[in-house]
């Protein structure tokens, strides 16, 4: 079975909608974020949770992390909790990844906590940006060009009259 022109000129750019969505409302907050916190004050906490995480996905893949959670107390003395290692935190299928982590921030660790003047509950334990900072936002920005670009395209040929030979496939079986 096939999508028609226009259906299929509609489900891609659908696509690039999603994206600049994700790109709009995850990828840069968490980015910005994950720039500025290099200049937010810093508060003392304690590590409560530290546990090595792992899931297993519906084909059996199996991902890897870290919940960590800490207790921190702000200038004017409101207690938080929080629980961003960094921005851009992610599970791996390699273990040491999170591993990693519990071991750097074991239950009790003393630490310093960086937190957002204008929005003390954001915060972070290891301010900056890395990669991981900006991989939602390239995602994003991906399915964005992706979904547009081939929008484009399969417009411009729905617009010629493009028959069934422009049309996408969607591989469903018949009966």
């Amino acid at each position: 079975r096939q999508l028609s022109p226009g259906k299929a000129t509609i489900a891609l750019f659908g696509i690039g909608i999603v994206g600049v969505a994700l790109a709009i409302f995850l990828g840069i907050p968490m980015a910005l974020n994950a720039l500025r916190s290099k200049g937010w004050p810093a508060a003392n906490g304690i590590i409560t949770v530290s546990e090595f995480t792992s899931k297993r996905d519906d084909d059996g893949s199996v991902t890897y992390g870290a919940s960590i959670a800490y207790d921190y107390t702000i200038d004017n003395g409101t207690p938080l909790t929080g629980s961003n290692v960094h921005f851009g935190q992610y599970s791996s299928g390699d273990p040491s990844y999170g591993r990693s982590i519990v071991q750097k921030y074991p239950v009790g660790m003393q630490v310093r906590v960086y937190y957002d003047p204008d929005d003390p509950s954001t915060s972070v334990l290891e301010p900056g940006a890395g990669w991981s900072s900006f991989m939602v936002g390239g995602i994003g920005a991906l399915f964005a060009l992706i979904g547009f670009i081939g929008g484009f395209f399969q417009f411009k040929k729905y617009k010629r009259g493009g028959g069934a030979a422009s049309s996408l496939s969607t591989n469903v079986p018949t009966t």
